[in-house]
């Protein structure tokens, strides 16, 4: 078993290049052809470590109060947008997914700052990560579903995600709250996806051991529908 760093808080300087390597990964990123970069501020990422009242500890500007928790996110962001232009940016953000012992004292409090501070960039999209449904909702967290919750706040296209079905993902479109259903381990197994949405055929199911292998199996090696 290899022995893990123990976390330490960053120091300033180490705050600011990071948010200045952000930028530069993003301009790598549309140099080499991608059409954008999305901003991973959920699942215990680095943004929502500083955004979660359960990791940050902080009492310097970037911790205490829920303003002070968002700015490295809202600094991030700003740096993307400024790097690469708001219309290749976006960001994710899970706001009811307790991923990696992410917890909130008040999640409708952080996440409706964060929310409002984001709907004032200029920026394309916010996916809205539901809670997977294999971690229990913390016994203070609101029951409502996320969509409902948070969705409404945001005022760029909103994508929906987290064990979307062909079914459910239209559900939720139908509601008018999501633009876009983003699906994960489905698309990666069914690189065909649409075509199969479209004729509803059967979907080859996720070898999730293989999820996070590495190598071609599992990756590149599922059939695609006959022609």
């Amino acid at each position: 078993m290899k022995e893990y760093e123990t976390p330490r808080e960053l120091a300033l300087p180490e705050i600011r290049q990071i948010i200045a390597n952000y930028a530069q990964a993003a301009q790598n990123a549309v140099a080499a052809g991608f059409d954008g970069v999305e901003l991973h501020a959920a699942n215990g990422y680095l943004p929502q470590q500083f955004l979660s009242d359960s990791a940050n500890h902080r009492a310097d500007e970037y911790g205490g109060s829920i303003a002070n928790k968002a700015r490295f996110t809202l600094e991030v962001m700003r740096a993307l947008i400024a790097a690469v232009g708001g219309g290749k940016v976006g960001i994710k953000i899970s706001p009811l997914h307790p991923y990696a012992g992410i917890a909130f004292d008040d999640p409708l409090a952080t996440y409706t700052y964060l929310i409002n501070e984001l709907n004032q960039l200029d920026f394309t999209f916010v996916e809205l990560m539901k809670r997977s449904p294999m971690f229990p909702l913390l016994p203070h967290y609101p029951q409502g579903d996320e969509i409902e919750i948070f969705g409404k706040l945001v005022s760029h296209t909103l994508v929906a995600g987290t064990a979307y079905t062909r079914e459910s993902g239209e559900a939720e479109l139908q509601k008018g709250i999501a633009s876009l259903i983003a699906y994960g381990s489905l698309f990666l197994a069914n690189p065909d996806l649409p075509r199969r949405f479209e004729q509803n055929a059967a979907l080859n199911a996720p070898d999730r051991p293989t999820l996070f292998g590495g190598g071609e199996h599992g990756y590149i090696d599922y059939p695609f529908l006959p022609a």
